[in-house]
């Protein structure tokens, strides 16, 4: 089972496409964060978003999306593009017809740690354990992770033969 998640943002995307094959252990198959320059036009960074989600998608056949869900934000501005970062996205992912499930920060932290007031750091350690990664991963990669994990957990996890990890 591949699954990519995605922590939408229109200069740092991250992204983390992952392997779940029971009985062996999660494996992280890629993982990082699209950094679009400050210089380029918002239109031009959705462009490169939504490219590098079709690359994601052709390279690595996924089954399931995931991102995270829409949050409140007092700044309009922010959330807007945000917005806009995630509407790319999801378009890529419906254009070649991966399901997609969104899930919210707290019950990503939760799935992530077992806490769901988990702070960043919480996050990206465990992450670095249950993909057993050589090192502490960015925030927005340890989110990316966390999110297809979260997917995992929810979505696919109840209906395996075998106990979740």
């Amino acid at each position: 089972m591949t699954i990519i998640g995605f922590d939408p943002s229109l200069r740092h995307t991250g992204y983390a496409v992952v392997k779940i094959a029971h009985p062996t252990p999660p494996t992280a198959l890629d993982y990082g964060v699209l950094r679009v320059c400050s210089s380029l036009r918002p239109s031009q960074c959705l462009q490169k978003i939504y490219n590098l989600t079709l690359e994601l998608i052709e390279k690595y056949q996924p089954m399931h999306a995931a991102l995270e869900g829409i949050i409140y934000l007092q700044n309009a501005a922010v959330a807007i593009t945000l917005g806009a970062a995630r509407g790319v996205i999801l378009l890529a992912l419906e254009s070649k017809a991966i399901p997609t499930y969104e899930y919210a920060p707290r019950r990503i932290k939760q799935a992530a740690t077992g806490l769901g007031n988990s702070g960043k750091n919480q996050v990206a350690n465990m992450m670095r354990s249950l993909f057993r990664l050589d090192h502490t991963p960015t925030h927005d990669i340890a989110d990316a992770l966390a999110i297809a994990w979260t997917h995992y957990q929810s979505i696919l996890a109840p209906m395996s033969p075998t106990k979740a990890l």
